[in-house]
């Protein structure tokens, strides 16, 4: 029983630790965007009857507003953002794909983003340009793509000035303009996803987020984005209006969940374990007073008697230790699928894992030990 019990015990204490390692690497790792310091807030200019002409100027109006507020450094707005639920996808083909055969299709997520987006959220651009208010409906076809783009579809690392094709615009080559970083866009826990960027004056949406880079703190600056976008139309609604940084809270919800569900299950594990142990080990010395008095009064030393009482249970609490440590190692995949990058044969995991059972084995079974190393002979042998 005390095997079950240290072997339950070393898997949710794994599962414990491994998930506070992935929610440590997932919280320090590049998303392809720096949340901080970026509030935004969205609306829907559809719903609110715009046609696309009045929305392409409302957008503007509205860029020019906030651009404006007090302790802004850059602003920008966009169809949507990366890690929020709003995700859209389309279909691409290789420039020298002329026919547009549904095999040769690669399905690529996509955002409408303004000129200063990636400033504004702090996307890295590593080759060519952002776009220009010059890139609208009266100028061919331009996008940005991500690496991973430039890998899968266009198998090189240098695209800028080639070309892909489109499903929606009829075959019609657009050229490559900029490259950006990879990151993260539908989920933390993703491979490097293709990403293509269009001009939003060329590609227009009606859905609009807001992007505003301040030195203020988020709490200032979205009052001050309510009260700019309530001037231009006091009827419009805004939705999702927040700090970037609060709103990844969705993406990172499956990480912190999991870090305090293993905690809650390690703790009473460890617990289990501990009054295992020690109900153990405390059994084995009542057991043994009378062969314990004799040893002592033969003038044993504590370190044999010590291995006489505690030989036994070190031996079951090793082999559960192994037994849970293979459990563990077996359920790390199903973890892995939950929390972004953790793997169960982190050295620091194992290790963790193996010092904190020995200390367990060792705080469990002082106070029995102490008692065995306190027998008086004399009322040992007289112990019934």
């Amino acid at each position: 029983m005390l095997t079950v019990q240290v072997g339950l015990c070393v898997v949710l204490v794994s599962g414990c630790l491994f998930s506070l390692r992935g929610l440590q690497q997932a919280l320090h790792m590049r998303l392809g965007f720096e949340p901080r310091h970026v509030a935004a807030a969205s609306f829907e200019l559809g719903l609110a009857g715009y046609s696309p002409e009045r929305g392409r100027a409302f957008q503007l109006r509205a860029w020019e507003a906030v651009r404006q507020l007090p302790g802004v450094e850059s602003a920008a707005y966009s169809s949507s953002l990366p890690l929020s639920i709003d995700q859209s996808r389309t279909r691409v083909f290789s420039a020298d794909r002329a026919d547009l055969r549904p095999s040769d299709r690669i399905d690529v997520t996509f955002y409408e983003v303004s000129p200063g987006y990636f400033a504004t959220v702090g996307t890295k651009v590593l080759a060519g340009r952002d776009f220009s208010w010059h890139d609208d409906v009266h100028t061919p076809p331009v996008a940005v793509v991500n690496v991973a783009f430039c890998k899968r579809v266009l198998h090189t690392l240098n695209p800028v000035g080639g070309h892909f094709r489109h499903e929606t615009l009829n075959g019609d080559p657009v050229e490559i303009v900029g490259v950006v970083e990879d990151g993260k866009y539908r989920s933390l826990g993703e491979s490097q996803e293709p990403v293509v960027f269009w001009p939003i004056q060329q590609h227009y949406d009606t859905t609009t987020t807001i992007e505003v880079k301040s030195s203020l703190p988020a709490t200032r600056m979205l009052g001050e984005i309510r009260r700019a976008m309530a001037v231009l139309d006091p009827e419009l609604p805004l939705y999702g209006v927040g700090s970037l940084t609060d709103m990844l809270g969705f993406a990172f919800f499956p990480a912190h969940a999991a870090a305090v569900a293993l905690s809650a299950f390690g703790v009473l594990a460890i617990m289990l374990a501990a009054t295992g142990i020690y109900g153990l080990v405390a059994y084995a010395v009542s057991r043994r007073v009378h062969e314990i008095g004799i040893r002592v009064a033969l003038g044993a030393p504590p370190g044999k008697v010590l291995r006489l009482v505690l030989g036994k249970i070190a031996a079951l609490v090793a082999m559960g230790s192994a037994f849970g440590l293979l459990l563990a190692l077996a359920a790390g995949p199903v973890l892995a699928s939950i929390v972004y990058g953790g793997s169960s044969r982190d050295p620091l995991v194992l290790a963790g894992v193996l010092a904190l059972m020995a200390f367990l084995g060792i705080f469990s079974s002082w106070l029995p030990a102490r008692r065995a190393l306190r027998i008086e002979p004399i009322s040992a042998l007289r112990h019934e």
